[in-house]
């Protein structure tokens, strides 16, 4: 009687996961509203275009400054990735994203 070897299935295994897993992966980053002197305000301020006020977008979502607090060194420019407000709502990207999401900009 011949012995058959199983091919590594934990490893073929671990390795099928981890390609699936980085399909679906993105880069993140939150929407906040800055002011005229570079201080968290209001998303509603920027929503609305109130003269100088602009949105910053900051990678992911650990860490972000409180209303008030000086945002600097962030980027203008949201990336490619998904794009979510401080309270989670996703703005722009993500997987089943609906046609009614603002426009994140």
């Amino acid at each position: 009687m011949s012995r058959r070897t199983l091919p590594a299935l934990p490893l073929v295994t671990l390795m099928a996961a981890a390609v699936l897993a980085s399909c679906g992966e993105q880069e993140s980053s939150t929407r906040l509203c800055k002011d005229a002197q570079g201080r968290r305000t209001d998303d509603s301020a920027c929503e609305i275009g109130r003269a100088g006020h602009g949105f910053v977008f900051i990678p992911g979502m650990m860490g972000l400054p409180g209303r008030g607090e000086q945002i600097s060194g962030y980027s203008n420019s949201a990336g490619n990735g998904v794009v979510r407000t401080a309270e989670g709502r996703t703005v722009r990207g993500g997987f089943g994203m609906s046609a009614r999401g603002d426009s994140g900009s």
